[in-house]
C-alpha cells in the first residue's frame, strides 16, 4: 500500500490546504526567501480558508443527513393542504382549540422520554375520539432542542433508526394507528439492535394496547420482544360535567373566531353539552355545530351518530362548492356521484392517479365514462384530500361513519366496491371496517359480507385482524360467520392456532364446535380418527369454560375423557392427553361448585401423572400442575390442612426448578393457592407473603405475555382479600383497584369473567368500607350486585359472588341507615348460600356467616325473634364444623356472640352470659393458635363481656374478667 494514500485517507480538503501551505512555507523559510511576516500571514490565510472549508464540508454532511431523516419522520405540523373543509378544524394538527386537562399525561409521558434507557417504547391507547392523537402531537411539540420528534413516515419502518442516528440528536418518533403499521416490527427489530446513541423514544398511538403488544409478540424476533413489553398510557374520557362545560365554551370562541363571527355568552351556551363520559372529540364536535349553525338556528344536543350526521352535511357542502369551481371538470356529474366518488376512494385508496382511476371504475356511473373525465374525478378529490393514497377524511372517526353511513345506505355501491379485492385491498378493506365496528355497529354488516367475498386465506386474514380490535359484539359477529363458514377442515384448524388464548372467546367456541363436527364425520368414515376427535372436544370444553358456559363444558369435557379413557387403554403413549383433559373436567366441576367431582376427577389425573413420571421425569411438572389442583379441591371440600401439604409440597418442586419464563407461571399459581389455603387456617401474615410474591411473579409473565392477565386479575383479587386480613388497607385499595381495571378490559371483550369483575369489585368496596369511604364503597357494591345479576353469572359459580356482593351492598346499606333493604339483602344472602352449601357442605361456614348478619340485622329491626332463631341456627350448624379449625373455631365464637346478643334482646339474660362466656373461651382458643390474627379479637371479647356484666350489675364477674385480661 502506497504510504502518502494511507496518510491522506479520510482528510478534509481544508486539512490537506492547511498541509500544504505548512510545507511550502517552512521550505521557503529554509532557503530564506521569504519573510517571516509574509510567513505568518500567509499560514493565517490558509488556516482560516481550512477552517471554512470544514466547517462548510461539515454543514454539507449534516445537511444530506437531516434531509435523509425528514424522508423518514414527517414534521409534527400540518401542511395547509392537509386541513382544508370543515372537519380540518378539528383535526388534530391543527389545534384550534388548546390541549385541556392533560397535565398529569403530559407529566407522564416526560418522564418516559427522561428515562435512562437509551430507547424506550410506550404505547399511548385509549378508545376513537379520546385524544390520542392530539395528547402525543402536543407532547412532540413540547420537545426542546436537542430533542427533535416526527411522525413515522409510512413505510420507514425498516430505514427510519439508521437515518434518525446519523444525525446525532435524539429523537422522539410517533406512529399513529400502531396497530395498522405493517412497517411497525421492522422498527422495533432495528431497535433491538441500535446502540442507543443518540437516544431514541418511540411513541406508539393504538386503540388496544394489550392487543397490539400481543401482535407484535408474534411479530418481532426473540431479540425485540422486551420493547412489546413497554410502558402503557390508557387515555379515557377526562372532566367532570363542569371541565366539559368550561372546554366547550372555549371550543366554541375559537371556532367562531376562526369563523369570523361572533360568539354566543357563556351563559347562552350552558345545557349544551352532552352526558358524563363524552370524548373530548364530541364535546368540540358540537362546539363547531354550534358555530356553524349561529347563523340559522340554535345547534341541537344531539349525541352519537346524529351528531356526526349534522357536521357532515357542512362538509358536504365544501365537496359541492369545490366541484364548480373552474378548472376540475366534475360540475356536470350530479351529487350523488361525486359522493360515491369520495367514498370509494375512502373505502379502496389509491397509491397515485392511475389506481385512482382504477378504482373509480368501480362506481358503476363512472363504469364506462371516458378517461378524461374520469382522471379529472381523481385530481378533485385528491385536492380536496391531498394524501397519496386516496381519501383520508379526519378527524378518523367522522371518516368511517362515512363510510358506514354511506355504504349500509347503498348495499349495491358496497357490492360493487368489495368484488374482486386483491389481498391488499382486502386487508385495508377488513381492517378498515373492522376499526368502524368499534365505534359503528353497523359495520358488522358490512364486514360479513367482505369476510365472505375472500378466499380461505383472507379468512385466516380476518380473524387476525378482528382479534387485534376484539369487541363483544365483533366476537359474536365473527362467531355467527364461522358457524355458516363453508371451508375444509384444515382451515378451521389453522384458524384455532391463530386465536390468542385471551382474545374472541365466542368466535374460538364456534371454530372449535366445527372441528368437533369435522371430527365427528372423520371417525364415522375411519375409526382410526378417534384421537383427533378427543382432540377436538378437549379444546371445545375449554373454550365454553372461558365464556362461562360451565355445565356444556362439563360435558363435552366428560365425554372427551372418554374418547381419551378408551385410546390410552390401547395406546399407553396417550395417558398424558388422557390426564389433561381429566384435569381440565376437574376445573369445570369446580367451576359449578361441584367440589367432590372436582377432586375425583383431579385425584384421577393425578394417578396417571405419578405413572408418567416414574417412567419418565419430563412429566413431573404435569404431575405436581394436577397435585396443586387437588390440593384446591381439598381445601373447597373442607380438608385444608391436606391442602396446605400438597401447596407446599408444589410450590417446593417449583421453587426446586430453574425459575425461567414457561416455570414462573406455575410457581405463581401454587404461590396463589396455597395463599388461599393458609388464609383459611388463619394464617393471615404468611398467607400475604405467598400472595404477594404470587401476584409478583404473575406480573412479570403478563407483562411478557398477555394471555396472562387472567391470572394477574386472579391474583390481584386474593392479594386483596389478604391485605384486608391483615388490615393492609393500602396494599389492599392499591391491589383491588388494579384487579377492578383489569378485570372491566377483560369482561368488555369476554363476559365469561363477569364473575370475576363483580368479585373483584366487591372487593373494592370491602376496602372502601373499611376506609370509610361509604360513597364509594355503596356505589361499587351497587354495580357488583348488577353484574353478578347478569345471565354470565347465572350458576352456582355466580351465586357465590352474587351472595358476596349482595353482603358488601347490604352493610352499605345498614351504614347509611337504610335497615329495611338491608336487611331484604341479608335474608337474600342466606337463601343464595342454603343453596350452594346444599350441593357443598364445605360452603357451610359461608351460610353461617350469613345467618349471623341476617340475625344482626332482624335484631337492629326490632325483631327479636327471628334474630334469636337465626343465631341458634348458625350456633347449631358451627358446632359441626372441625374443631382443630381456627377460623370455624372462631365462626362459632362469633356465632355464640350473636345468640347472646339475640337472647339479651329477649330478657333471657342468663343464657345470654353463657353464651358470652362460652365465646370468649373459644375465643381465647384461637387467640393462642393464630395470635396474629385472633388476639386483638380476645382482647375486644374480654372488654365486652366486662361491659355486659357491669351493665347488668355483674360487678364481681366482671372484676374476675379484669384479672383475666391482664
Amino acid at each position: 500500500m502506497d504510504g502518502s494514500r494511507w496518510m491522506t485517507r479520510g482528510v478534509p480538503a481544508g486539512v490537506s490546504t492547511v498541509l500544504g501551505v505548512a510545507v511550502g512555507t517552512l521550505t521557503n523559510l529554509a532557503t530564506g526567501e521569504w519573510s517571516w511576516t509574509l510567513t505568518t500571514g500567509l499560514v493565517g490565510l490558509a488556516a482560516g480558508w481550512a477552517g471554512w472549508e470544514t466547517w462548510r464540508h461539515g454543514r454539507s454532511e449534516r445537511s444530506a443527513a437531516v434531509e435523509a431523516r425528514a424522508r423518514v419522520l414527517a414534521p409534527l405540523e400540518p401542511r395547509d393542504s392537509e386541513t382544508g373543509g370543515v372537519f380540518g378544524l378539528l383535526a388534530p394538527g391543527l389545534r384550534v382549540v388548546p390541549l385541556q386537562g392533560r397535565r398529569a399525561e403530559l407529566d407522564e409521558l416526560s418522564e418516559w422520554q427522561s428515562g435512562e434507557d437509551p430507547t424506550g417504547v410506550l404505547v399511548l391507547s385509549g378508545p376513537a375520539g379520546v385524544g390520542k392523537t392530539r395528547l402525543a402531537l402536543e407532547f412532540g411539540l413540547s420537545r426542546t432542542e436537542p430533542w427533535v420528534a416526527g411522525w413515522l413516515e409510512a413505510g420507514a419502518g425498516g430505514s427510519a433508526l439508521p437515518a434518525i442516528a446519523a444525525c446525532g440528536d435524539p429523537a422522539l418518533v410517533l406512529v399513529d394507528d400502531a396497530d395498522i403499521r405493517p412497517d411497525l416490527p421492522d422498527l422495533l427489530t432495528a431497535l433491538a439492535a441500535y446502540g442507543g446513541k443518540p437516544p431514541v423514544r418511540v411513541l406508539l398511538i393504538a386503540r388496544n394496547s394489550a392487543s397490539l403488544q400481543a401482535d407484535l409478540r408474534t411479530r418481532v424476533p426473540d431479540a425485540a420482544r422486551a420493547l412489546t413489553r413497554g410502558q402503557v398510557l390508557e387515555l379515557s374520557a377526562h372532566g367532570g360535567p363542569g371541565d366539559r362545560e368550561r372546554w366547550f365554551a372555549l371550543a366554541v370562541g375559537k371556532f367562531a373566531r376562526r369563523a369570523e363571527l361572533r360568539a354566543p355568552s357563556v351563559k347562552a351556551l350552558a345545557g349544551r353539552v352532552g352526558d358524563d363520559g363524552e370524548t373530548m372529540l364530541t364535546v368540540q364536535t358540537r362546539a363547531l355545530l354550534t358555530v356553524l349553525e349561529l347563523t340559522r338556528r340554535p345547534a341541537r344536543r344531539a349525541a352519537g351518530d346524529e351528531l356526526i350526521r349534522q357536521l357532515f352535511a357542512h362538509e358536504e357542502a365544501w365537496w359541492e362548492s369545490a366541484a364548480t369551481a373552474p378548472g376540475w371538470g366534475v360540475s356536470t356529474l350530479s351529487k350523488q356521484i361525486r359522493q360515491r366518488c369520495i367514498l370509494a376512494l375512502a373505502l379502496l385508496r389509491a397509491d397515485d392517479e392511475d389506481a385512482a382511476v382504477r378504482v373509480l371504475r368501480r362506481v358503476p356511473d363512472l363504469a364506462d365514462a371516458p378517461e378524461a373525465q374520469v382522471r379529472d374525478v381523481a385530481r378533485w378529490v385528491g385536492n380536496l384530500y391531498p394524501h397519496g393514497t386516496g381519501v383520508l377524511i379526519e378527524p378518523e372517526m367522522f371518516g368511517l361513519w362515512f363510510l358506514v353511513d354511506r355504504l349500509s345506505e347503498q348495499p349495491g355501491i358496497a357490492a360493487r366496491l368489495i368484488h374482486g379485492l386483491d389481498r391488499p385491498e382486502y386487508h385495508r378493506v377488513v381492517t378498515t371496517l373492522t376499526r368502524a365496528a368499534v365505534t359503528f355497529p353497523a359495520a358488522l354488516t358490512l364486514l360479513g359480507k367482505v369476510w365472505r367475498s375472500g378466499d380461505d386465506d383472507s379468512a385466516l386474514l380476518a380473524v387476525r385482524i378482528a382479534w387485534v380490535y376484539a369487541t363483544v359484539e365483533l366476537d359474536e359477529h365473527l362467531a355467527a360467520f364461522v358457524d355458516d363458514y363453508d371451508a375444509p377442515q384444515p382451515v378451521f384448524a389453522a384458524l384455532e392456532d391463530s386465536f390468542p388464548s385471551f382474545a374472541l372467546p365466542r368466535t374460538q367456541v364456534a371454530v372449535s364446535r366445527r372441528l368437533v363436527d369435522f371430527g365427528r364425520i372423520a371417525v364415522a368414515a375411519d375409526p382410526r380418527c378417534l384421537d383427533d376427535l378427543a382432540a377436538a372436544s378437549t379444546n371445545l370444553g375449554v373454550a365454553l369454560a372461558k365464556i362461562g358456559q360451565h355445565r356444556e363444558s362439563i360435558e363435552v369435557l366428560a365425554e372427551a375423557a372418554d374418547l381419551w379413557r378408551t385410546l390410552a387403554g390401547d395406546d399407553p403413549d396417550l395417558r398424558d392427553a388422557f390426564a389433561g383433559t381429566l384435569l381440565n373436567q376437574a376445573a369445570a366441576a369446580n367451576d359449578v361448585e361441584d367440589a367432590q367431582a372436582a377432586y375425583d376427577t383431579a385425584d384421577e389425573a393425578v394417578a396417571l401423572f405419578r405413572s408418567l413420571a416414574a417412567e419418565d421425569t419430563e412429566h413431573e411438572g404435569m404431575l405436581h400442575r394436577a397435585l396443586q389442583a387437588l390440593a384446591n379441591y381439598s381445601d373447597a371440600l373442607g380438608d385444608t390442612q391436606r391442602s396446605v401439604l400438597l401447596g407446599e409440597e408444589v410450590v417446593a418442586y417449583w421453587r426446586s426448578t430453574v425459575v425461567d419464563s414457561p416455570v414462573r407461571p406455575a410457581l405463581a399459581w401454587a404461590l396463589d393457592q396455597l395463599g388461599l389455603s393458609l388464609a383459611h387456617l388463619g394464617m393471615d401474615e404468611r398467607a400475604l407473603a405467598v400472595a404477594g410474591e404470587a401476584t409478583a411473579l404473575y406480573r412479570i409473565a403478563a407483562a411478557d405475555n398477555a394471555a396472562y392477565e387472567p391470572e394477574l386479575a386472579v391474583a390481584l383479587t386474593n392479594l386483596t382479600a389478604r391485605a384486608l386480613d391483615s388490615a393492609e388497607l393500602e396494599l389492599a385499595g392499591a391491589a383491588a383497584d388494579e384487579a377492578v381495571d383489569l378485570y372491566r378490559r377483560l369482561a368488555a371483550h369476554n363476559p365469561g369473567y363477569s364473575a370475576q369483575f363483580a368479585a373483584a369489585l366487591t372487593n373494592y368496596s370491602i376496602t372502601a368500607l373499611r376506609s370509610e369511604n361509604l360513597e364509594s364503597a355503596c356505589s361499587t357494591a351497587e354495580e357488583a350486585v348488577a353484574i353478578a345479576r347478569r345471565p354470565a353469572t347465572a350458576d352456582i359459580a355466580g351465586d357465590v359472588v352474587l351472595a358476596g356482593a349482595l353482603d358488601v351492598f347490604g352493610a352499605t346499606l345498614e351504614r347509611r341507615g337504610n335497615t329495611e333493604q338491608a336487611g331484604a339483602t341479608a335474608d337474600e344472602v342466606v337463601t343464595l348460600w342454603r343453596t350452594v352449601a346444599a350441593d357443598n357442605p364445605a360452603r357451610e361456614g359461608k351460610l353461617v356467616d350469613a345467618l349471623l348478619t341476617s340475625s344482626t340485622r332482624a335484631r337492629h329491626r326490632g325483631d327479636a325473634r327471628r334474630a334469636h332463631a337465626l343465631a341458634d341456627e348458625a350456633v347449631t350448624l358451627a358446632r359441626t364444623f372441625e374443631p382443630s379449625n381456627p377460623v370455624d373455631r372462631y365462626r362459632l365464637a362469633h356465632s355464640l356472640d350473636n345468640a347472646a346478643m339475640a337472647r339479651c334482646a329477649g330478657a333471657d339474660h342468663e343464657g345470654e352470659f353463657a353464651c358470652y362466656a362460652e365465646a370468649l373461651d373459644l375465643y381465647q382458643e384461637v387467640s393462642m393458635s393464630e395470635g396474629s390474627r385472633y388476639a386483638q379479637v380476645y382482647r375486644d371479647a374480654v372488654v365486652r363481656l366486662q361491659e355486659v356484666y357491669a351493665g347488668h350489675g355483674q360487678y364481681e364477674l366482671a372484676a374476675e374478667l379484669w384479672l383475666r385480661r391482664l
